[in-house]
């Protein structure tokens, strides 16, 4: 088994009763996590996203299904077997959960202290981490005297202790404000590009799916929706994820003052997919004229991408959008006549 292993979630079902009737929280939810990845879970409140990730680490038993790390199926160990297999889940949580009777020091150290690590290599591991999340000079500080977003420095720290595969994120950014957010969703990048480690994002935040992540789902009352790399997802047309995070072009010009005959098209264009300079290669190859309407480039999930709405347009006549779509495709850009 890789040191950092992909994680599987296999027809996970979670009921609870409420007096006389069952309550289903998750249903047939199957989702598989990329290893080093940074993945979303987005949802409204009520959609699931707690229920899941307390399932993930095992706080929550599963009422029917498979939660595999690896190929380890973390629903089927017995309670010594699952103790172990925890120490390759670290988490963080919203509202940081740090202890206020020890240092920033000894809160990362807590878990090491749990698992039996001597006291050199514990100091050893602890200085290696705050000086990772930025705090080597505040390991004697209380969590009285840190702000929030130190606080949650410390959390990162404290959930890196054991070296995970998989970093458990319960809207860690969501207490946060919004400079501080973004310095905290910067670190756990950095984290997860230098560690290799897998980061699951629970949030309610589509600007936190944008920041960073590789890959996002989306649940709703309790089932899931969709889920794949962002640059799929926004190539798809039928994604609701993709909408969301890069809505469609809108058309700023009237009608009537479009060029004779023109047509429309949508392009939605990632780098990590689009080859070439495509709207040159339709005037080039094509003839066409190009006439851009709206739509904007923005970098989303670490590569740009982008929505644009043209005017394809030909002196003389009408273009021809079949070679124009054929051309597009080509290039690896989606397009939708509009």
């Amino acid at each position: 088994m890789s040191q950092h292993a992909p994680i599987r979630i296999e027809g996970l079902r979670k009921e609870y009763r409420q007096g006389d009737r069952t309550v289903v929280a998750l249903d047939d939810v199957s989702l598989d996590i990329p290893s080093g990845s940074i993945f979303g879970i987005l949802g409204h409140s009520g959609a699931g996203k707690t229920t899941l990730i307390r399932c993930l680490n095992l706080l929550e038993r599963p009422t029917a299904g498979r939660i595999l790390l690896g190929d380890v199926d973390l629903a089927a160990l017995d309670p010594a077997a699952l103790r172990r297999q925890r120490r390759r889940i670290g988490m963080v949580f919203q509202h940081f959960h740090l202890l206020h009777a020890r240092t920033a020091a000894a809160n990362v150290s807590a878990p090491l202290e749990i698992a039996g690590v001597p006291a050199p290599e514990r100091r050893r591991r602890v200085a290696e981490l705050l000086d990772l999340v930025g705090l080597a000079d505040r390991a004697d500080a209380w969590p009285s005297q840190l702000s929030g977003g130190q606080k949650q420095r410390v959390g990162i720290a404290r959930a890196l202790a054991a070296d995970p595969d998989m970093l458990l994120c319960d809207e860690p950014t969501s207490a946060l404000d919004t400079e501080t957010t973004g310095q905290i969703l910067e670190l756990l990048h950095s984290v997860n590009r230098r560690l290799g480690v897998t980061v699951v994002l629970i949030t309610h935040e589509l600007a936190v799916v944008k920041a960073v992540c590789d890959g996002a789902a989306l649940l709703e009352a309790g089932r899931l929706r969709e889920s794949g790399p962002l640059p799929a997802l926004l190539a798809d047309p039928a994604s609701r994820l993709g909408q969301w995070l890069l809505p469609p072009a809108q058309e700023p010009v009237p009608a009537g003052e479009l060029p004779p005959h023109a047509r429309l098209v949508e392009l939605t264009l990632a780098d990590t997919l689009a080859t070439g300079p495509v709207l040159g290669a339709l005037a080039r190859e094509l003839g066409l004229d190009v006439t851009l309407l709206g739509g904007g480039i923005e970098r989303i999930g670490g590569c740009r991408v982008g929505r644009l709405l043209l005017a394809l347009s030909r002196a003389g006549g009408p273009p021809d959008l079949p070679a124009a779509l054929s051309l597009l495709s080509a290039h690896k850009v989606r397009a939708v006549p509009r």
